[in-house]
């Protein structure tokens, strides 16, 4: 939840994010076919896959010499991730129409969202040499070259879709994301920038720069830049957890709980929250608070080390010292050999008087620690 708008997650079917086809829809076809194409493109965008797929095999029934037809077909497939029968469709369209970019292009998504990258690229520049200014294919190639984690190459092919199309917002937001990569902050802030400039309106602008930031560690201005995204739309809850993490880096436990209990009340099921929240109050003493979040993350089925050794210094300070080692033995369910978390539940022992158990613990510890210690010397050596 704290990475707003990932470019790969946040296309939730294949054709969200890069709609290549429409002006070619638009300017080749007759109007009913453009209607009949445009109905099952639709489709697509409702997830309506099967009803989709039905429409355009009516339509390739009628119109077998159609290749955008195959290009919406295999895009619908490749929105189930039936990848193999999109890339099929692709072919075909190919095969049926040799002089159309798009299968090349959307071709190029498949190979990406299957890993095949190299297969991507070669795609891709097709489609460029066959339109070199389609400023959504350089989006597309430097897509690529981000899972390919070459971000200076991402960063070039950006700044080339934005020559031809200046006013796009999300090749500056991408090119903010590529810079971030490389710690090249302050080009990274000139991109936020400009999305802001082109979408002052939007919370995720604020939300971009504000996370911008976080990661330049300038902390102070994350919050600044969160608070306008909550103030531009106070029921986001990511602009609240964002906030929260900022928050907490400023050591404002305080601020940190208030945001983290914002999205809490909307998602009352988010396990990781109560840990974050149950972190916080511990760092201001609220034991009590502290087990109860701690409580209410395994109620949620967040069940892990760290929610038990919260709990059990939780009970510690509080002087319930047997549900301290309660939970101390919990933490070493996960891994006897913790060596702090032996040593931790040797010292509990101590304060309940069981100091046989403690002396047990702590001797595992030291064997453990001796093992570890002779394993180092003799990788070394």
């Amino acid at each position: 939840m704290l990475e707003f708008k990932n470019r790969v997650l946040a296309i939730s079917i294949f054709l969200a994010a890069h709609i290549i086809f429409v002006l070619a829809l638009q300017s080749t076809m007759k109007p009913a076919s453009t209607e009949s194409l445009s109905e099952a493109q639709e489709l697509i965008y409702a997830n309506k896959i099967d009803e989709a797929l039905v429409c355009i095999n009516c339509y390739i029934a009628r119109n077998p010499k159609d290749g955008l037809a195959y290009v919406v077909r295999g895009d619908a497939h490749c929105s189930a991730g039936d990848y193999g029968s999109g890339l099929q469709d692709y072919a075909k369209a190919i095969s049926v129409d040799p002089a159309l970019y798009v299968p090349y292009a959307n071709r190029a998504h498949a190979y990406v969202e299957m890993r095949q990258y190299e297969k991507a690229l070669a795609d891709i520049n097709t489609a460029l040499a066959m339109d070199p200014h389609n400023a959504i294919s350089f989006d597309t190639r430097a897509w690529i070259y981000s899972q390919q984690e070459d971000y200076q190459k991402e960063i070039e092919d950006y700044d080339r879709a934005i020559a031809l199309d200046p006013g796009n917002p999300d090749y500056y937001s991408h090119k903010a994301k590529a810079y971030r990569k490389l710690s090249k902050f302050g080009e990274a802030l000139k991109c936020c920038n400009e999305v802001i400039r082109l979408e002052p309106n939007s919370p995720d602008s604020y939300n971009l720069r504000g996370r911008t930031h976080y990661l330049n560690a300038d902390y102070q201005k994350a919050v600044d830049d969160y608070s306008v995204a909550i103030k531009t739309a106070p029921d986001l809850c990511d602009s609240y957890e964002l906030r929260a993490e900022a928050y907490e880096r400023l050591g404002d436990n305080i601020h940190q709980i208030e945001d983290l209990s914002a999205v809490i009340k909307n998602h009352p099921n988010a396990s990781d929250l109560y840990e974050k929240r149950a972190n916080a109050y511990a760092h201001i003493g609220r034991s009590a608070n502290v087990i109860a979040d701690c409580t209410s993350a395994a109620n949620c089925g967040h069940e892990c080390d760290q929610t038990y050794s919260l709990a059990s210094h939780a009970y510690e300070s509080l002087h319930m010292i047997d549900k301290a080692i309660e939970f101390q033995c919990k933490v070493l369910n996960y891994d006897p050999t913790n060596i702090k978390g032996l040593l931790n539940r040797a010292r509990l022992y101590e304060l309940a008087g069981k100091s046989a158990l403690a002396t047990a613990d702590r001797q595992r510890a030291d064997k453990l620690a001796k093992q570890r210690e002779s394993a180092t010397h003799s990788a070394a050596g």
